[in-house]
């Protein structure tokens, strides 16, 4: 029975750390778009539209790709047009 806690630790702790690792990069992957999204402010209207259009394009395609991303409904759905 004590072997079978000590495995079980294991495995709750390894969990978690795979969890921490991907909330890490998620929250730097988001620092990262919202500085670029910044940094794009500083261009004239019509190529700050349509960069940060292509901001909006890569994020979208970021969280479709993402590992454990399972839905049955369609992106136009998920991410509906503003």
């Amino acid at each position: 029975m004590p072997a079978f806690a000590v495995l079980l630790a294991f495995v709750v702790l390894e969990a978690y750390q795979s969890y921490n690792d991907a909330k890490s990069g998620a929250e730097a992957e988001a620092e990262a778009v919202l500085q670029l999204s910044r940094t794009v402010e500083a261009f004239e209207p019509q190529e700050h539209e349509r960069l940060e259009g292509l901001l909006v394009c890569q994020s979208k395609a970021d969280a479709l790709e993402a590992p454990g991303f399972r839905s049955r409904r369609r992106p136009a759905e998920i991410f509906p047009r503003r």
